[in-house]
């Protein structure tokens, strides 16, 4: 197997020749191939330089600087070099010039080959030394593949297999059955005494997750977490007041995670085996837990602090820190066997609120927004769309059959929780899936709303499109083969760790969203929501792409609900004239323009949007 240097060369090597072939065709047209195809080269090859080849693919796209204004004169002389009709609005596949087609193949062969994979293990490492807990990354097999910093510092020792760190028995043969391939299983509970020292009270907690290895035979590695139970005195009070517990239940509570035997308990505290097990009862009754790894899961949060009875929400406690309010993410499985991950805020007993994500982030609401929300009777679910974060793509037949999968699966979420109505809300790309929703299933919304974006579009809006945004348009417009490309080239950029860098890029025009960006909340927030999104394939980021450039003014006119939708007066990213005409061409339609707003709307001006949600409810 060649080294990585020598396959980096020989990659180049493979590049430049078919740089040189396109020398011929340059001169042939006053459309320059050989510019856009080098930078889709260099975009393959140097994903660093992600933002200069965004400039250089502008440039080179319709053969014009990207500072000048895009006319419908160029683009109608241009669409003759680049494809022939019809549209990508009708959904038919576009057929572009065979020698375009050619190095766009080449392209993403060699991205194929080059992988994700050492970025994916990067951001692997960034999450393990994240964990408050000494943490592992271990194969099936058992062989350790990575260690956190906390495990290094406090546990010098070099550890080659799981055996190495787990000397109880019991403990590896729970992890060996986990690992078994026909384990459908992605979370494991392991109780017992296995700490490396064997000082501490412990339980480990074994995360299945993907092998950033993608060529290797292994599909799955595992996040193997030691939480280590030996509560303070002020932690012990706080878990034992949440609770309602005496002392002793406490007690036996955390001997009983810790893999302690009944009548060991009993020894160790001088009781019969009857008492312990009456307490043991009552223990379950008050924490709602029906076995002891429930109960392990229950101690693993509350010792790291990101599990509170829900008692507790919103309110201080002494011993878990600042206050908290109702932030708590989720999984269900659908009827098709995928995985729908989503985020609960606001009141865990409120008005729901289905809230749709733009692309990529839009989940998460700031604590002052949850917080709000909790007060106002809100809560808003959240769930994160198929090949985003956690939620396993759908495959689909194109853009229109992609927004029908989202829509159902958002209706079977709704039917998993129980819920029969509620408000529809769409942030910006969002906004398309939220009209779908409810032309699909318009007696499961009470309300629908459009944060930052309406579902319209006209072609002459893209000379006043900012560059960034306008560069994606354009491929999806003119040349959508081109699309995984450079999305595939903006993962990786993102997972080498420039998500801060493309967040600001993208609104470098909008003052009020650079603005709105000081924050140093709402900047962490998108940051984390771009790399926490932006994890899956390339092709659900593509599907989204196309529905920016699709009009859906007539599927609003003719759905029963209408959109009370807000804009942001100086958002440079979707302008408000636009939602405007989607007002105009949509009887029904009831628009604000929020002063001093951008596209961060949600972000920086979440209060008119918060109240119009509880006025409706």
């Amino acid at each position: 197997m060649l080294g990585t240097g020598w396959r980096w060369l020989w990659l180049a090597g493979v590049c430049l020749r078919q740089c040189w072939k396109l020398d011929a065709m340059a001169r042939q047209t006053g459309f320059d191939k050989h510019k856009l195809i080098s930078a889709v080269y260099a975009a393959t090859l140097s994903p660093d330089r992600f933002l200069t080849l965004m400039d250089d693919l502008d440039a080179s796209l319709l053969g014009f600087e990207p500072s000048d204004d895009v006319d419908s004169r160029k683009l109608r002389a241009a669409e003759p070099a680049l494809r022939k009709p019809p549209a990508v609005s009708t959904g038919d596949a576009v057929e572009i010039d065979p020698d375009l087609a050619y190095h766009i193949n080449q392209a993403q062969n060699i991205q194929m080959r080059l992988g994700r994979g050492n970025a994916k293990e990067e951001r692997l490492a960034m999450v393990l030394d994240a964990i408050p807990n000494p943490s592992f990354i271990v194969d099936g097999r058992g062989a350790v593949v990575l260690v956190n910093a906390l495990t290094s510092s406090r546990f010098p020792q070099r550890f080659g297999r799981l055996s190495d760190v787990l000397k109880d028995k019991q403990a590896l043969d729970a992890f060996e059955r986990f690992a078994q391939p026909h384990v459908s299983r992605d979370f494991q509970v392991i109780a017992g005494e296995v700490a490396l020292d064997r000082t501490t009270q412990t339980s480990v907690l074994v995360k299945r997750i993907d092998n950033p290895a993608t060529m290797d035979a292994d599909r799955w590695l595992y996040l193997v977490t030691l939480v280590d139970f030996g509560f303070d005195d002020t932690t012990t009070q706080s878990f034992q007041q949440a609770y309602s517990l005496t002392e002793a239940e406490c007690d036996i509570a955390v001997r009983l995670a810790s893999g302690r035997a009944p009548s060991d308990i009993a020894t160790a505290r001088g009781s019969s085996l009857q008492t312990v097990r009456t307490q043991i009862k009552s223990v379950k009754t008050k924490t709602g837990v029906q076995d002891i790894p429930s109960l392990v899961r229950l101690l693993c949060g509350f010792s790291s602090g990101i599990m509170v009875p829900k008692r507790l929400v919103g309110a201080h406690a002494s011993g878990i820190g600042a206050e908290r309010f109702h932030h708590e993410w989720k999984q269900i499985t659908l009827r098709d066997g995928r995985t729908v991950s989503f985020l609960e805020q606001g009141a865990s007993d409120g008005f729901p609120v289905l809230a749709l994500h733009n692309m990529p982030y839009g989940v998460r609401l700031t604590e002052a927004a949850n917080a709000c929300a909790q007060r106002y009777g809100l809560r808003f679910i959240s769930p994160y769309r198929a090949g985003y974060a956690a939620s396993d793509p759908v495959k689909v037949n194109g853009p229109d059959g992609y927004l029908g999968a989202i829509a159902r699966d958002n209706c079977e979420l709704l039917d998993t929780l129980g819920i029969k109505r509620a408000h529809v809300l769409g942030h910006v790309v969002g906004s398309v899936h939220a009209l779908r929703f409810a032309r699909l299933f318009p007696n499961r919304v009470k309300g629908l709303f459009a944060v930052g974006k309406t579902p319209v579009w006209r072609r002459e809006w893209l000379a006043r499109t900012p560059k960034r945004q306008r560069l994606v348009m354009r491929l999806a417009t003119h040349l959508p083969q081109l699309l995984p490309v450079l999305i595939w080239a903006m993962m990786v950029y993102i997972e080498k760790g420039h998500t801060g860098d493309l967040v600001i890029d993208a609104v470098a025009d909008g003052e009020a969203d650079l603005q709105a960006l000081k924050d140093p909340e709402i900047f962490n927030l998108l940051e984390t929501e771009t790399v926490e999104a932006m994890n899956r394939t390339t092709s659900t980021f593509c599907l989204e792409t196309m529905l920016c450039i699709q009009d859906f003014t007539e599927e609003a006119r003719a759905a029963e609900h209408k959109f009370h939708a807000f804009h942001g007066e100086d958002d440079q990213i979707v302008k408000s004239f636009q939602s405007q005409v989607f007002a105009d061409a949509v009887p029904g339609t009831k628009l604000e323009i929020v002063p001093g707003a951008g596209n961060f709307l949600l972000y920086s001006h979440w209060q008119a949007v918060l109240k119009a949600l509880r006025n409706a409810s």
